[in-house]
């Protein structure tokens, strides 16, 4: 019986034969998976930057409050990834109980330089911090100005890590501790358009308001003095303490001496402003900096305390040209 002719193998199904309504069913489901795949990713980068703004936003609300001893709160901030900033929006600082003022402290807008890559480190370096729009209602009564009060929870809370505890057996000095938290260091911290109200209200005697403008308040190299850097709120006890020096250096000649008595001897004895720098620039479009020397020192080495408030011991350098 002759062999079998084997019968040959089916031809292989070609590519180019498969009918073009399936061929466009195989492209929608890749096309389908990359961008679902893309869809995740963004998703995901969108709730990491979510998280970091909250966790951001709390961090300077939480500092402020235990810095200053009032709330503190920040309607908004929003971290650009590839731009390198930080924006914050409506920041207000609450007013003690007993003050009719809705607010203390109030910033329209700020923003920071800030790289994401740094967030990862203990210290962290930011080129700049603007804060723009800044209203602060002083309010003096009967009793202690609400001024005062803020710097007394101030002074309280730079006496914290000082306190020994009374339990303890230790004859050898310890070992400084590290800050919890993030430390920083800013190059420049720029303040600018200060608006402050100030009123004086005693029983028997017509309420007074006075107003004073100031331009800007720079600061430089801020959180440098300290080893590794500022936690946040020491950073908030810097800034609040370099615009009230400011209110009462450029307010010398409009604030009534019982305002100034007051906030000079609420500054005495305070750290210093913790810049190398501290530069204001008074109201009026062409108003030159004088430049505050000396202001790693306590406050009051600078202003003289509360019998030197007219005749203070800063020295100052008019610019030439306005910066």
């Amino acid at each position: 019986m002759p062999d079998e002719i084997p019968q040959s193998a089916a031809p292989a199904a070609d590519s180019r034969t498969e009918p073009p309504k399936a061929r466009r069913s195989k492209l929608k489901i890749v096309l389908f998976l990359l961008g679902g795949g893309i869809g995740l990713g963004i998703l995901a980068l969108t709730v990491v930057v979510w998280q970091i703004d909250n966790i951001g936003r709390k961090v300077i609300e939480e500092g402020g409050t235990k810095a200053l001893g009032v709330e503190t709160k920040l309607e908004k901030l929003s971290l650009s990834i590839f731009g390198g900033t930080c924006a914050l929006d409506e920041l207000t600082i609450a007013n003690p109980e007993g003050f009719s003022a809705p607010h203390f402290f109030r910033m329209d807008r700020g923003e920071a330089a800030i790289s994401l890559a740094s967030l990862t480190d203990d210290r962290i370096v930011a080129p700049y911090l603007r804060l723009h729009g800044i209203d602060l209602n002083m309010q003096k009564g009967d009793g202690k100005a609400n001024y005062e009060i803020i710097l007394d929870n101030l002074k309280k809370q730079e006496s914290e890590p000082e306190a020994t505890d009374p339990k303890s057996t230790e004859t050898e000095p310890s070992e400084p501790t590290d800050k919890p938290g993030k430390q920083f260091v800013i190059k420049e911290v720029l303040l600018t358009d200060i608006r402050v109200k100030a009123e004086l209200s005693l029983t028997g005697l017509v309420t007074r308001e006075y107003d004073i403008r100031i331009k800007r308040i720079r600061l430089q190299d801020v959180g440098s003095e300290s080893k590794g850097g500022a936690i946040v709120s020491e950073l908030w006890g810097t800034i609040m303490k370099a615009v009230l020096s400011a209110v009462l250096r450029e307010g010398a000649d409009i604030l009534p001496d019982v305002m100034k008595d007051g906030l000079g001897a609420s500054l005495e004895g305070l750290k210093g402003i913790g810049g190398r720098s501290v530069k204001i620039a008074g109201k009026g479009i062409g108003a030159a900096e004088s430049v505050i020397e000396g202001v790693g020192k306590g406050i009051g080495s600078l202003f003289g305390g509360k019998k030197k408030t007219k005749k203070t011991t800063a020295k100052t350098e008019e610019k030439k040209n306005d910066e």
